[in-house]
């Protein structure tokens, strides 16, 4: 039995050097062919890169090896669908002309009755999504230019409608309105920008014969969470 097992391991060991100086031979005998197969084959990767149909501008992110990988909020084969955002915030608010010559500032406004004490606030469906009183501006001089930096501001239905109204606040009477606004924050195809910009037409007023000249300018900087 001992025996046995001798012979099979000699043969074994020998198949095994025959074997190897049979690769061995071979290689040498093909290797000329087999390393002008692998040059062939980083030529015809090399082409097929700089064949790549894709470009920066139809990619909605970054290419490497002719393949699109895409930025936040992009997927598909070419980053061409857009993700809606689970939520957006604001951020801040810059408003430039906000005026409004029928609205009746008086003399219960903070520090001049002919200027507003301006804060905003933000509706969905008519229920109140955030609020600004704590941070109004007072003493807006006519339109004068203002930002807001807001905490807080959370629109869960980025991809609706919301009405965005703003108030002069009068201490201990009904706030008079200035100005609505209608914004939807996110809309498809326009690759998620850092800020819309709402701009209303020129007003006029029969009650003070006032036309305000220019447009208010309402500048909304988004942040995205996907």
């Amino acid at each position: 039995m001992k025996q046995s097992l001798k012979y099979k391991s000699l043969f074994v060991r020998s198949y095994i050097v025959v074997l190897s100086k049979k690769i061995i031979h071979n290689f040498q005998k093909y290797k000329m062919h087999i390393i002008t197969l692998y040059i062939i084959f980083i030529i015809s990767n090399c082409k097929k890169e700089e064949n790549c149909s894709l470009s920066i501008d139809n990619c909605n992110g970054t290419i490497q090896n002719c393949e699109c990988i895409c930025n936040e909020g992009f997927f598909g084969d070419n980053c061409e669908e857009e993700q809606i955002p689970e939520n957006i915030k604001i951020d801040r608010i810059k408003l430039e002309g906000l005026f409004n010559p029928c609205a009746d500032f008086d003399e219960n406004d903070t520090l001049d009755y002919n200027d507003a004490d301006v804060y905003f606030e933000i509706f969905y469906r008519d229920t109140l999504v955030f609020s600004s009183l704590s941070q109004k501006v007072l003493n807006n001089y006519n339109g004068h230019t203002e930002l807001f930096y807001l905490e807080g501001c959370t629109l869960n239905n980025p991809d609706k409608e919301y009405e965005m109204i703003f108030f002069d606040y009068d201490n201990g009477e009904t706030p008079d309105i200035i100005e609505k606004i209608i914004f939807t924050p996110y809309k498809k195809g326009e690759n998620f920008p850092d800020s819309i910009i709402i701009q209303e037409n020129d007003r006029y007023c029969d009650i003070v014969s006032y036309f305000y000249i220019g447009k208010s300018i309402v500048e909304i900087y988004l942040k995205y969470t996907f």
